[in-house]
């Protein structure tokens, strides 16, 4: 049977170093099997403290000697998780904290702030360790490229609950169906890979928004109140709000979450045929922002009368949740004439807002996934899961299972020097 725990546990790609890591990287071999390597973990920003890890077979040589220490003592002193505190480079060195988890594996914690860890990071380079990116340190020690992708993908979850899925696939929900997938196959079972398959490829969708928000576009005429219902929705005046039609010119976003669903809303220009510069670049930005949108919020006056222009702009988009606003004056059409189902609001007042969210989080994720399940949340997962499935309408068996390998353990796992 196929299983993860018997494969090589280095890294399938590298990633460039970036931010304190910039400038300091060294050739390819960065992740060379036996090569010492170290990484900034904490983020750069102020803060109490950085956190550089070194991994490698020299790891806790080369600290000792910057920690001022013989090795041979210095490994008795750490021993069972024992912490050693002191200077780096000597007496009037940066203040640390050294953990020595394994022999080949150590933590140092100074001050925070760039400058202490890239002070740290560049003695460590000066004594032959080799600088990467903290995303390519957690490629090598992790057991499968899913784990790390899924640690990788934890870093940018911008909610709870979004990072509460990830964390499931981190804990093993993704791979664990996978290796499930390759014993089907093995036994014969592929209509049970197939039905599988097609119930990881509908959670795609919802497994690519855990680390990146949905977007959602405001549209409609101009003076419809799509700039109000922005800064009721967020909770804060994020736009610009006047009575004269066409205020909004450049696209305005805000991010927020709804349900717990990373969501990012777009306030565009009112959509009109305009002969001035300005408000046409408006007008062709908010034609863009439907494009590039998961989903509209076309907003319609009920105090004011329907236009063609109103139902043109309904047209042009594919995922409508249409809004009948300003339901606090006097309406001037009723919303049963409408032939979409509508959503009554008064973005002025907040009547009907909350329910709106509502119906919206219920739109962006109609069935939620229970906790434990597999969900796909990267690009090249999905990929390869189309491809299985793919090889698997094609009756190629190998091609499915060199696939799903490819799924959980990337390519080449080991890099030679």
């Amino acid at each position: 049977m196929f299983d993860p725990a018997d494969q090589p546990d280095s890294a399938s790609s590298r990633a460039t170093p970036t931010g304190p890591c910039a400038g300091l990287a060294n050739d390819p071999q960065s992740l060379a099997i036996g090569a010492t390597v170290a990484a900034i973990l904490t983020p750069p920003g102020r803060g109490a403290l950085a956190t550089v890890r070194v991994v490698g077979t020299d790891a806790l040589r080369i600290v000792a000697q910057l920690c001022d220490s013989d090795p041979d003592r210095f490994a008795t002193r750490t021993r069972n998780g024992r912490l050693w505190i002191g200077r780096w480079n000597g007496p009037g060195g940066e203040p640390v904290v050294v953990y020595v988890g394994q022999s080949d594996s150590v933590e140092i914690h100074s001050h925070g702030g760039l400058m202490p860890a890239q002070t740290i990071l560049r003695d460590l380079t000066a004594s032959g360790v080799l600088a990467c990116a903290w995303q390519d340190l957690t490629r090598r020690e992790s057991r499968t490229l899913i784990e790390a992708e899924a640690i990788e993908a934890l870093a940018e979850a911008p909610t709870m609950r979004t990072a509460a899925l990830l964390l499931d696939q981190l804990q093993g929900a993704l791979s664990n169906r996978i290796t499930e997938l390759h014993r089907w196959l093995q036994d014969g079972k592929t209509a049970d890979v197939a039905r599988e398959l097609e119930q990881l490829l509908a959670r795609a969708p919802l497994g690519l928004h855990l680390t990146s928000p949905w977007r959602v576009a405001i549209v409609g005429r101009p003076n419809v109140g799509k700039s109000s219902l922005l800064n009721a929705l967020v909770g804060f005046d994020r736009a610009i709000v006047h009575s004269a039609a066409g205020t909004t010119r450049d696209l305005v976003t805000a991010a927020t979450a709804v349900d717990g669903w990373p969501v990012e809303f777009c306030d565009s220009a009112g959509i009109r045929a305009a002969d001035e510069p300005i408000e046409s670049a408006g007008v062709e930005r908010a034609r863009r922002a439907i494009a590039e949108s998961d989903w509209q919020l076309v907003v319609f006056d009920r105090s004011q009368p329907l236009t063609d222009e109103d139902n043109e702009i309904l047209t042009l988009c594919p995922q409508p949740l249409v809004i009948v606003n300003k339901i606090d004056l006097s309406a001037a059409w009723d919303p049963s004439v409408l032939a979409s189902p509508s959503l009554s609001a008064s973005a002025l007042s907040r009547a009907g807002v909350d329910e709106l969210l509502r119906q919206l989080g219920s739109a962006l994720v109609a069935d939620p996934p229970q906790p434990g399940a597999a969900i796909p949340f990267t690009r090249r997962q999905v990929q390869l899961l189309h491809k299985v499935r793919k090889c698997l309408m094609a009756d190629d068996a190998s091609g499915c299972i060199g696939s799903l390998e490819s799924l959980v353990l990337g390519a080449a796992r080991r890099i030679s020097p």
